[in-house]
């Protein structure tokens, strides 16, 4: 007898041993694993599911390749590496996985405010160099000190819960979050100037899109205090660095803790690599191992049920109100 075909499921990145295994179960899919993060056409012959993460760009050229595929789940909360208008063109349902690192994004968000605050790698460096010097080392408590969100989402609204208990007073700019979110959290609901105007800490959580893009910029940066610590564990692009690094050099007291850069890997001559008052992380917002988990579960079984029964959890594009504006309003942005 012959045996029947498998479909096939690829998977183009780092992903757990036990969300592969559970693919695995699935009697009628082969796993693959392909060589690099942009598959080829032979990996992707056959292909009726594609696991990604954020190294893999959806393009014309992958979508070509795949003309069996019939679902890509992305095990990221982002999704700016997916051209959503080709996988609807090519009639690709397109799923991501909002929730898994939103803990370990936040929590990075507070490790950021806490190391510009207490100049923490700079510590680290002394004692390495065998300095005991503690008075370049002064630094600031968070206590009583005002953290500004802008955006209050899954990542945002963590960090809230989080802030308080360190006694920061939290207010939030968000067009989208519903009253009650402000309400539940016990935060400040302002608009985006008085945000910027009134925060010792500005941290910024929301997704990239025409309308975030560049949303700390020369104009808006002129808003804030020259005292102010700028955190992003975001996407890098909705702060113009060049803006962000002129404000940094003329204001010392000025800093920044950025997890997020506009192009990753970050330059090796870019400026932020000079200056004191800058705290940097290489894109480690979701690189946990319980994130790491998460996602993998959450686009293994999103991927199954699909492929099984044809259920959609997380489409792409989004349901969600923030997202849906982009396309009623075309070059406007309620984020500002």
């Amino acid at each position: 007898m012959t045996k029947p075909t498998q479909e096939k499921i690829v998977i183009t990145d780092r992903f757990c041993i036990e969300a592969r295994s559970f693919l695995q179960s699935q009697k009628r899919y082969e796993v693959v694993t392909s060589k690099t993060p942009y598959p080829t056409a032979e990996e992707l012959k056959g292909c009726v599911g594609l696991i990604i993460r954020s190294r893999t760009s959806i393009d014309t050229k992958l979508l070509e390749r795949a003309s069996d595929l019939k679902v890509i789940v992305t095990a990221t909360s982002g999704f700016d590496h997916i051209d959503l208008d080709l996988t609807q063109k090519h009639g690709v349902t397109t799923m991501y996985t909002p929730s898994g690192n939103a803990t370990s994004a936040a929590e990075l968000t507070l490790l950021l405010m806490l190391s510009a605050c207490r100049k923490a790698p700079q510590a680290h460096q002394m004692v390495q160099q065998g300095s005991w010097e503690r008075v370049p080392l002064i630094g600031n408590e968070l206590k009583g000190k005002s953290l500004g969100l802008i955006g209050l989402g899954r990542v945002g609204s963590n960090v809230a819960q989080i802030a308080k208990g360190f006694g920061l007073v939290v207010s939030a700019f968000d067009p989208f979050a519903p009253p009650q979110r402000f309400e539940d959290l016990d935060v400040g609901c302002v608009g985006l100037m008085e945000l910027l105007r009134s925060s010792d800490i500005i941290s910024l959580h929301v997704p990239y899109t025409k309308q975030t893009h560049h949303l700390l910029n020369k104009s808006t940066l002129s808003e804030v205090s020259t005292n102010v610590l700028i955190v992003n564990t975001s996407r890098g692009s909705v702060v113009c660095e060049q803006d962000l690094i002129q404000c940094l050099t003329q204001h010392r007291s000025m800093k920044a803790a950025l997890d997020v850069f506009e192009r990753e890997p970050l330059d090796p001559s870019s400026p932020l690599l000079s200056l004191a008052n800058v705290v940097l992380t290489p894109h480690i917002g979701a690189t946990t191992e319980e994130a790491f988990q998460l996602v993998s579960w959450d686009a293994s079984r999103q991927l199954v049920e699909f492929l099984e029964n044809g259920k959609i959890e997380n489409a792409l594009p989004p349901l969600e109100p923030w997202y849906q504006s982009l396309k009623n309003a075309p070059g406007t942005s309620t984020w500002s």
